[in-house]
């Protein structure tokens, strides 16, 4: 079974620095980088890799978001026909808020994670928890490691995962979740991370997430993979593979074939 997929804009991280994704790169370039869903569509099924962060992140996590990222997810879907009810299926490629925080607007659908990936949020975030407010701001001005480490990028997991309730669904390795669409680990940007691989009519696509950021982590893995020998492997497996390698920040897939619009536009 083959799939359409749609790119879908949904907010932008501002001024985040080019030296936390590219090794050795000047530390006063920044970017303003794209928060991306990816919508599938196939025999009638609309299923969503990722739902993007809120426009109101909580504090003390590094990070900003720009634009009305709610408003702009609900409307590209609209654009497509797919109403929130209509959407079944949310596979997340990790739990980084950046990643999951849209997940409210989708009461019927099922959301699929790596147990791993589960297990090391819950922990890490309870870990977050004891520390004080000064803490969390020095960890998230750090390196990501730190603040992955820290468990910064998970606060709001807990209450994610007792809202899903039984829709909450948990996967051990690679799995297909429905014909044509599998999920397989990446690690390198959290140990729990997945990478979603879908048969389009150009072939297989690999929704890569944060182990590809931009495009040029395909060939230069950099400090949001702090596992590299885990980035390096798969992405070895990605290019015997010829996947088509999909990044999750990257400005110029703006100009990709897949994608509908602006959340700004």
């Amino acid at each position: 079974m083959t799939w359409t997929v749609s790119i879908i804009e949904v907010g932008v991280l501002p001024d985040c620095r080019l030296a936390a994704y590219v090794p050795d790169a000047p530390t006063d370039v920044t970017l303003d980088l794209p928060c991306y869903c990816w919508l599938l569509r196939g025999s009638g099924a609309a299923v969503l890799v990722d739902t993007g962060p809120d426009a109101e992140p909580p504090e003390d996590v590094g990070y900003e978001v720009a634009g009305d990222t709610r408003a702009a997810l609900l409307r590209e879907l609209r654009a497509a026909g797919v109403a929130p009810h209509d959407v079944t299926t949310i596979v997340h490629t990790h739990l980084h808020q950046d990643h999951v925080q849209n997940d409210a607007l989708f009461a019927r659908a099922e959301v699929v994670v790596q147990r791993r990936e589960l297990e090391d949020a819950l922990q890490a975030e309870a870990r977050c928890r004891s520390l004080s407010a000064d803490e969390r701001a020095a960890l998230a001005a750090g390196p990501y490691g730190a603040s992955q480490g820290a468990g910064l990028w998970y606060v709001g997991t807990a209450a994610l995962v007792a809202w899903l309730g039984a829709r909450l669904r948990v996967v051990d390795g690679e799995v297909e979740i429905l014909p044509g669409i599998t999920v397989t680990p990446s690690g390198g940007h959290t140990t729990g991370h997945q990478s979603v691989l879908v048969e389009t009519a150009d072939g297989r696509a690999c929704i890569a997430g944060d182990i590809v950021s931009l495009a040029v982590n395909a060939e230069v893995i950099g400090p949001m993979t702090p596992d590299a020998a885990a980035a390096g492997a798969f992405l070895e497996r990605a290019r015997a593979a010829r996947w088509e390698l999909i990044p999750s920040h990257e400005p110029a897939l703006r100009d990709h074939r897949w994608y509908v619009s602006a959340a700004n536009g």
